[in-house]
């Protein structure tokens, strides 16, 4: 798995539709044909995905969430930024 660049902003794709419901969030990939639900960590990182948020600032706003080592939430940060990244349902990961 590679790491992040911390100072990289990613950003949603806005092809991608998507709502909140309740605690979980529903994310129809860009093609349409595809949706994905995301819950609890990976929900909050999606919020946080909000084009202004660079990967550092992100993995410190899980680090205040969750009571967890910052090894974990980087690891688990940088999992889960991959993924989105591989659905194209995010980019600018590494501009």
């Amino acid at each position: 798995m590679r790491e992040w660049r911390p100072g990289a902003v990613p950003r949603r794709n806005e092809d991608a539709v998507w709502r909140e419901v309740d605690d979980e969030v529903f994310v129809c990939s860009p093609e349409g044909d595809l949706m994905f639900t995301l819950r609890d960590v990976s929900a909050d990182i999606w919020r946080a995905i909000d084009g202004t948020n660079t990967v550092t600032e992100i993995r410190d706003l899980l680090l205040a969430a969750y009571e967890v080592d910052s090894g974990t939430v980087t690891r688990d940060l940088a999992e889960c930024l991959e993924y989105l990244a591989s659905k194209r349902l995010i980019f600018g990961l590494d501009d």
